[in-house]
């Protein structure tokens, strides 16, 4: 939008292509089974919803069986419905109306039921923008035609930007990242799980860094037991998510058979987010190349660090691809896990299912 403002010869049609593009593509991310997973955990999260009957009807059976209910299910499909239905609303407002006033209904009704549920790690600002945003470009300006961008130049750059790279990114998405692709909390995205065995994690000290790992600092403030639990959240959240339940099958591979105590875990946003300042979810930032590039001050010896590295799902795929990773000799392993195999996993297994 910003390129929108100093290049568009009406800069309010070009920042309504982007929004519209925003939008579409957010829905198109939603487009895997992964997504009902994400509904239930995000609104049994919510600190305001406090029904256990309600929290628990999320789940097909809680606690044994954590799999998205058949209302989970439901509640995530109509989150995917408003992101095309707004959209696709909207783009054919061309003055004051009925259909101006249900695709506002539209954008009103998802970010509204995003915000309300005080998801972990969403951007309110990101909703609080749309929303602005849908108010002054489509219901302040709704005479404004997409068609009035006016610079050749500028009609090129959306092209790319709202069209062929979301699109390449969603077929591609271990080239293109997944903020460039548009595929916002649709619990399909690159992750990692790193796991210091013993005490190696020390050895990042040897690095300048934006600041140690989050248990660590969690230990300055919180009782030992409590920053321990407090830090095992990140892992369970991982492990409710079905990219996550990756995790149990692939964790002997990494920890050689090893006892899981010798290992402290940390998730590579919080690595990245120590070593780089910086993470946004983005999990490219934590694979090999982090890995080369701490290794080259680190020196850490063989088995004391390893990395699961896990690959989204590409849009017309039904798998992820996953690495095993030493810091010392790079790439131990490397294969596909079927999503329809990890669904049938609970995110307590840890081992061979």
């Amino acid at each position: 939008m910003v390129v929108c403002f100093l290049l568009a010869g009406n800069w309010i049609a070009a920042a309504k292509w982007v929004q519209l593009a925003i939008w579409f593509w957010a829905g198109v991310s939603k487009l895997t089974i992964a997504f009902s997973y994400v509904v239930p955990i995000m609104t049994a999260n919510n600190p305001l919803l406090k029904n256990p009957w309600l929290r628990r009807r999320l789940f097909v059976a809680y606690p044994e069986d954590l799999r998205p209910s058949r209302l989970g299910k439901t509640m995530a499909h109509a989150g995917t419905f408003l992101e095309f239905a707004a959209p696709l609303t909207l783009l054919f407002v061309t003055g004051d109306g009925a259909l101006l006033y249900l695709g506002m209904a539209f954008v009103v009704m998802l970010h509204g039921f995003i915000l309300s549920n005080l998801p972990i790690a969403a951007v309110f600002e990101w909703n609080v923008l749309s929303l602005y945003a849908a108010f002054f470009l489509f219901w302040a300006h709704p005479e404004v035609s997409l068609f009035e961008v006016g610079s050749v130049p500028l009609t090129i750059y959306l092209l790319i930007g709202c069209l062929v790279l979301p699109l390449l990114g969603n077929l591609f998405p271990s080239k293109i990242s997944f903020l460039v692709s548009m595929r916002y909390y649709a619990g399909n995205w690159a992750w990692n799980a790193w796991f210091f065995r013993k005490e190696s994690y020390l050895k990042l000290d040897r690095l300048k860094r934006a600041g140690r790992l989050l248990f660590e600092q969690q230990r300055r403030f919180l009782p030992a037991e409590q920053a321990a639990k407090t830090d095992g959240v990140f892992l369970a959240f991982r492990t409710l998510h079905l990219q996550g339940r990756i995790l149990g099958l692939l964790l002997p591979k990494a920890t050689d058979g090893n006892p899981f105590q010798e290992y402290t875990y940390a998730d590579g946003e919080t690595v990245a987010g120590s070593v780089l300042g910086w993470n946004f979810g983005e999990g490219h930032l934590a694979d090999e190349r982090l890995i080369e590039n701490i290794q080259t001050q680190c020196e850490f010896e063989e088995g004391e660090v390893r990395v699961i590295c896990v690959e989204a799902q590409p849009i017309l795929g039904s798998s992820l691809h996953w690495r095993v990773v030493d810091a010392k000799r790079g790439v131990l392993e490397e294969g596909y896990a079927e999503l329809s195999d990890l669904a049938r996993r609970k995110p307590w297994d840890y081992g061979e299912v």
